[in-house]
């Protein structure tokens, strides 16, 4: 409510204190329990701990997706759109190795965050620490791939105020910087977690939930790439 009057520094202050209250909450969600079942009642037992899609958290996360994964089509829509009214102001795009480059950035991304979930279920020694460094990759790569997105479209001479495809575009870039900065607070909730010695092959309901985020943040970012790189046309 705070950016409404456009009261940005409390509202930054705001966002902090959000975060934090969030991290301390989620903290407490991956502890282990003393049994591995309850009595509900009339003799049913139910476990204490679901590990993926039996998990409270794979399906808020899955259903958080699906919503935005219907904003992200009905983006893509909006740029397909635009084109259609206005083709003559649409621009070259930034030259093929760029998209190379962006896409494969996000596909790194994706294997390691898929690596690091069956990683962290193997009991074997120093296998937390290389499932926490293999998310700390899968963020570097998805944050250099987002990088080098924007730099190349602002080098194409491509302006966010002048044009459909420029504001499309650049929406795009934006949305998924958003992202890139909620995924740079997961990887560094994960690294907390292994710091305190709380990552185990016996709870990995952490990593399932964010690597479901991971793979749906970069496999949305690669295919806005690709729609607007190659459509309408691109430079080789």
């Amino acid at each position: 409510m705070l950016l409404v009057p456009s009261a940005y520094g409390p509202a930054a202050v705001a966002g902090v204190i959000a975060v934090v209250c969030l991290m301390g909450w989620a903290w407490k969600l991956d502890e282990p329990m003393s049994a591995e079942t309850v009595d509900v009642g009339a003799g049913i037992r139910l476990p204490t701990y679901g590990v993926g899609s039996t998990s409270h958290g794979w399906w808020a996360m899955t259903i958080l997706l699906f919503v935005a994964g219907v904003v992200a089509a009905m983006s893509m829509f909006s740029y397909v759109f635009l084109w259609s009214r206005r083709p003559d102001t649409w621009i070259d795009p930034p030259a093929m190795w760029s998209l190379i480059v962006v896409v494969g950035g996000y596909v790194l991304s994706i294997a390691l965050m898929l690596g690091a979930r069956k990683v962290v279920r193997l009991d074997r020694p120093r296998m937390a620490m290389i499932a926490t460094g293999m998310v700390v990759l899968a963020w570097a790569a998805m944050a250099a791939a987002w990088r080098i997105d924007w730099v190349t479209w602002s080098g194409a001479g491509l302006d966010p105020t002048r044009s459909g495809q420029g504001a499309t575009v650049f929406s795009f870039i934006g949305w998924q910087g958003f992202y890139v900065i909620v995924c740079a607070l997961m990887t560094l909730y994960v690294v907390m977690r292994w710091l305190r010695g709380r990552v185990s092959p016996a709870r990995p309901t952490s990593y399932d939930v964010i690597t479901l985020f991971f793979v749906f943040v970069a496999a949305q970012a690669g295919l806005a790439a690709l729609l607007t790189r190659l459509f309408p046309g691109v430079v080789l």
